[in-house]
């Protein structure tokens, strides 16, 4: 199996991807490669059912056989044609319920396997830690999970077609050779001038199929921004100007959508011309030698025209495989980088009932940070935050301030340095214990798009009473307190920008917070409303919380006793 993969083109990643796929659902395959194997032998009995009632004295091979091990078994008069015509009906009934039992379990196999890809995806995206998946191609990754994963869960349903569809090829052929030898090999011949003919055209799916992953990926990533910009289009009167963009962009990147359709059409064109060709050239040297009877020739016409789809199903299956390649190589590539940086206890993270030795002091030492551009943040940046500290970070615009409240949650591991919670050093994600006491929030932060409720509950289930409580600490609209479950738009489109901040922070008002990160997080708050969320988010907390505030402009509501400026990478402290 892995020999065969490779020769296929697929990397070793990708191969491995695959054989755990086949390993998983090993009996569902096995179940479809021996029903595949059935169908053609049912069909065969079935046409030469036919073939005996309309030619039962006829002393082709077939005939021979058929009447010595089946018809002398089934009727003592051979003249009667009914126990025949009766098995007929069984055989054709038995070989459609095959088939369909067959189709079915292939795609139930298939939707399998797309359900098990994209959860792999997703769950590995999870799992890594945020220093790794927050560098990840956004756009790569959404188009995996919706488009490649389809693709890949084809390869191994056309493995398997691949596999069968010789047996079923051999099978009829066999059946052909006892009508006719002479004429089978000429239509064999004929076959392989078609593989000959095609062979070009198959080594341009598999490049056609590699530009596909990539375009595809560009055009999700350019309807998503064209989509969730129609604000800034329309208030800029960039309508016509964006269509223009989009038709050039379409006409650029989609071309190998007509290419692909292109290709293909030419290899079923020439298939289809040669096989019907050498069907045609075989009734004509049946007719002028009579070398075969009308029956005969009937028959075998029915027996090369099943060999004609099954040799273009084979083509079909390898076009749309060779295809898919590069879907499974793109998948599996994610998965094993993702994988590769998994927290081991990420599927053990803390619960917000459990309560774990609290945060009393964070110190960064020597810190240093760098984007992967090169661009660097932090320059051996030291800073102590302990109990009760009230401080507000200021700096320039694209300083680096909320790089440094990352930093400090456990969500940025830096390049160098050491960050210590309690005295103590915490070199992963993993070891960031008190990660369910620890809040950050941040304007630019994902609201989702299904319900308050959704947005609320990310992390546990709360009570009607607990939500609304928190909704109220924020005063939100009654709209949100009115129905919970109604949604709120992507990334909160349908709120305000005021109640998209508000609902941000109305998750601080359920348990108890060690350390509390907000980056400009009520900047388009009405003052009156920000003294009221800040005091309450004041006397919600303990004393002896840590409250760290990244603004332009000192908010109202809180009292500081810590301002610290940021600039050039470094920390400096100044009086209050």
């Amino acid at each position: 199996m892995t020999f065969l993969l490779r020769k296929l083109g697929l990397h070793p990643v990708a191969v491995g991807g695959l054989i755990a796929v086949f390993r998983l659902y090993r009996w569902p395959f096995l179940f479809v490669f021996l029903a595949a194997i059935a169908v053609p032998f049912l069909e065969l009995a079935f046409i030469t059912s036919l073939y005996w009632t309309l030619e039962p004295g006829d002393d082709s091979t077939l005939i021979s056989w058929y009447n010595s091990n089946v018809v002398s078994h089934i009727t003592d008069d051979p003249d009667s044609n009914t126990p025949i015509l009766i098995l007929a009906l069984i055989l054709l009934v038995t070989a459609v319920a095959s088939r369909f039992l067959f189709r079915y379990v292939l795609a139930r196999l298939a939707y399998s396997i797309y359900k098990l890809i994209t959860f792999r995806l997703i769950r590995a995206y999870l799992r890594a830690p945020h220093h790794h998946s927050a560098f990840v191609d956004k756009e790569a990754l959404s188009n995996a999970i919706v488009s490649e994963a389809d693709h890949y869960s084809m390869v191994p349903v056309n493995l398997v077609g691949l596999a069968t569809i010789p047996v079923s090829l051999a099978v009829f052929v066999f059946a052909a050779y006892t009508i006719s030898p002479p004429l089978v090999g000429v239509v064999a011949l004929i076959g392989v001038l078609v593989i000959f003919v095609s062979w070009r055209r198959y080594r341009i799916v598999m490049r056609l199929g590699a530009l596909a992953v990539q375009m595809r990926s560009a055009l999700l990533a350019f309807a998503t921004d064209t989509v969730g910009g129609i604000t800034p289009i329309k208030s800029r009167g960039a309508e016509a100007r964006t269509a223009e963009r989009s038709e050039e962009f379409i006409n650029r990147t989609q071309q190998y959508r007509f290419d692909a359709q292109l290709n293909i059409l030419l290899l079923d064109t020439t298939t289809t011309t040669i096989m019907l060709a050498a069907l045609f050239g075989s009734v004509f040297i049946a007719s002028s030698t009579s070398a075969l009877s009308v029956a005969g020739v009937l028959i075998f016409l029915v027996l090369m025209t099943r060999i004609q789809r099954l040799v273009q199903d084979f083509q079909a299956r390898t076009v749309k495989m060779r295809g898919n390649i590069p879907a499974v190589r793109m998948v599996e590539s994610l998965i094993s980088d993702l994988e590769a940086v998994a927290t081991p206890t990420a599927d053990d993270a803390i619960g917000p009932g459990e309560i774990r030795k609290p945060l009393r002091s964070l110190r960064l030492e020597n810190v240093e940070f760098s984007y992967p551009d090169g661009v660097q943040v932090l320059r051996g940046a030291s800073l102590e935050l302990k109990a009760g500290d009230r401080v507000l970070l200021q700096g320039p615009s694209g300083g680096g301030k909320t790089t440094i409240l990352k930093i400090i949650a456990g969500l940025l591991k830096p390049a160098s340095g050491n960050v210590l919670i309690n005295g103590a050093s915490t070199e992963s994600e993993a070891d960031y214990g008190p990660r369910n006491r620890i809040s950050f929030v941040s304007n630019d932060l994902q609201v989702f798009r299904d319900s308050a409720r959704m947005n609320l509950t990310l992390d546990s289930d709360r009570s009607d009473s607990e939500i609304i409580k928190a909704l109220e600490a924020v005063r939100l609209d009654s709209r949100l307190l009115g129905d919970l479950d109604e949604p709120v738009g992507e990334n909160g489109g349908w709120l305000s920008v005021g109640q998209r901040q508000r609902l941000l922070l109305a998750p601080l008002f359920f348990d108890p917070l060690d350390l509390i990160l907000l980056d400009e997080t009520t900047a388009n708050v009405e003052r009156s409303l920000q003294i009221y969320i800040m005091t309450t988010l004041l006397d919600h907390i303990s004393e002896d919380a840590i409250v760290v505030v990244v603004a332009h402009r000192i908010p109202d509501g809180i009292k500081f006793n810590r301002i610290v400026d940021f600039a050039d990478g470094q920390f400096a402290e100044r009086p209050i």
